[in-house]
Formats: structure tokens, sequence, C-alpha cells
């Protein structure tokens, strides 16, 4: 979240122009998706740690938007064609596994099989 939050600042700091171009910029979308989502294919979020990165990103939009802290930022994710974090985790985690799945190794698909069957997977299923 601090490297997040630091770049993030850094951008802002040298800003000449409007921050909405920024936003949109797909090329600045993905590193700041980056810092906040690293690793998430394979690490256990707890309920709580996930909220917090997706407070993050919201707090982007907010900053990007000039909105307040009490203020959703759904909409604007949705006009702006961006999923909130928790969707973004499911989506990496779920093409991850599609990836391991198409492997030819015995052991990544052992691997797969076991964890398809797992409460989390099916959990992920929700979301898509």
């Amino acid at each position: 979240m601090h490297k997040f939050y630091a770049a993030g600042n850094a951008v802002c700091g040298h800003v000449k122009f409007n921050l909405l171009r920024i936003c949109r910029c797909y090329f600045c979308w993905r590193r700041f998706v980056c810092l906040l989502s690293y690793c998430c294919e394979v690490l256990v979020y707890s309920k709580q740690q996930i909220s917090q990165l997706n407070v993050c990103w919201n707090n982007a939009y907010r900053k990007a938007f000039k909105c307040n802290l009490w203020e959703s930022v759904k909409e604007l994710q949705l006009f702006c064609e961006r999923m909130d974090l928790k969707h973004i985790f499911a989506f990496r985690k779920l093409s991850f596994c599609w990836k391991v799945s198409r492997l030819d190794n015995r052991l990544m698909k052992a691997c797969y099989s076991l964890y398809s069957g797992s409460t989390e997977f099916l959990d992920l299923s929700v979301y898509f």
C-alpha cells in the first residue's frame, strides 16, 4: 500500500496537465494495478487485507476526480471501464488457474485439481 501511495503522489506531484488524462492512460493504470496486485494469484489475502487494498484503489479515483472520502467511486470505475480490486484479484486468480490447467506438467495438474475443489476456488466463481 505504501508503494502505491508513493507512486500516486509522485505522479500527482509532477503533473502539469489534467490528472484525468493520466488515469485514463492504460500504461499508468496497469502500473498502479500491478503495485497493488503483485502475486495476488498465489497469495491468500484475508477479507480485511483485500478491503484495505481496495480502499487504496478507490482513493486513487477519489483523488483523480476530486471526490470526498464518503463518496462512492463505483460509478466512476464503471464509466472508466475498470473493475474494483476485489474483481481484479478474482479475475487474475481465475486466469492463472486456467493457464495452470492447460499445462502439460502432471504436478501442476494435480495441484490444480486439488485447488479446483476448494472453497476458495468456488468462491471465485461467484465474481464471474
